[in-house]
């Protein structure tokens, strides 16, 4: 029933975001360099956990990458100090190293961002309500450079960052993104049906009734839809019914990256109470995809870091 699993994995990037319409056009006008080739500005991403906010960015700066011929970072900051979010950042950069020795001074891996950025860049700063506001002023100093910050709380953020940098991204782009309605989550979830999956293997009903069983949350909808359809694949049918529909929150997610569904294991809570062991499984998970490998990373473990929210 799965022909194409990889469209239900978390990094798959569809051809067009449903109902993002017009905050892909905002975004896109916002971080437009233009034919001159320099910045327009920053952006400031906020929303739930599971409605788009790190795909959003992604597909802009795709098509920005396209478009413009730019550069582009992508660093996940949950628990990060300074030094590690600009040394990831200057690893996923195309002009950088894969990787700054931690024995460098914060001064020389500053410079070490300055010399790996060429030329107009976006960088995306995801999970990003901890991140120290140096690590943005670092960046917002440099001519070319567009930050991205995906945080769920941006006032508590503002709130303790410092004026000049706060200054600096309330003058420009802020987008909140609401849950989708469960006619507009079920067209998305439509839409990966006929792309992933065999002709005809769900019905309209069905897709609405995940839609309206997870709220609105695009992740956990097409986490359920790919569990249903592994689900119906082993009882041997060829078309999903109401009653294999599944939820991630319910410890009967299947990895994003695996056929079968995954059995449930005790591990969501050593994630929730452990952020640095979630930063791990998550951290660097891009860049490594960006660079043709996909992450060795536990499916129910990862399925826990993934559904878990942040501290």
């Amino acid at each position: 029933m799965l022909r194409r699993p990889e469209v239900f994995d978390d990094d798959h990037l569809p051809r067009q975001l449903l109902h993002r319409e017009r905050e892909t056009k905002q975004l896109l006008r916002a971080l437009d360099p233009g034919p001159d080739g320099d910045s327009r500005g920053h952006a400031v991403i906020s929303g739930p956990s599971g409605v788009g906010k790190t795909v959003l960015l992604r597909y802009c700066s795709r098509t920005l990458e396209r478009e413009r011929s730019i550069d582009s970072a992508y660093v996940r900051c949950l628990g990060s100090t300074s030094g590690t979010v600009l040394r990831e950042t200057i690893g996923d950069l195309a002009g950088g190293p894969d990787e700054i020795a931690h024995a460098q001074p914060l001064e020389a891996v500053v410079d070490a961002l300055h010399t790996a950025i060429d030329g107009t860049t976006i960088v995306v700063l995801d999970e990003a309500d901890d991140v120290p506001d140096t690590a943005i002023e670092t960046r917002t100093d440099i001519r070319g450079v567009s930050v991205c910050l995906i945080c769920h709380e941006p006032d508590r953020w503002y709130s303790s960052a410092s004026p000049a940098v706060r200054d600096r991204l309330r003058a420009r782009t802020e987008l909140h993104l609401d849950r989708y309605g469960v006619s507009e989550l079920a067209d998305i979830l439509e839409r990966h049906a006929q792309a992933g999956l065999a002709p005809g293997a769900v019905g309209r009903d069905h897709i609405e009734r995940i839609a309206d069983d997870v709220a609105g949350v695009a992740r956990d909808g097409i986490q359920t839809l790919r569990y249903a359809a592994n689900v119906a694949t082993e009882a041997g049918r060829d078309r999903i019914l109401g009653t294999d529909r599944g939820r991630p929150s319910e410890g009967r997610a299947c990895d994003s990256r695996s056929e079968p569904p995954v059995a449930p294991v005790p591990v969501s809570v050593s994630v929730r109470s452990d952020p640095q062991r979630r930063r791990d499984l998550l951290g660097g998970d891009l860049r490594t995809l960006r660079r043709g490998r996909r992450p060795s990373v536990a499916g129910a473990e990862w399925n826990a870091a993934v559904a878990t929210d942040d501290p």
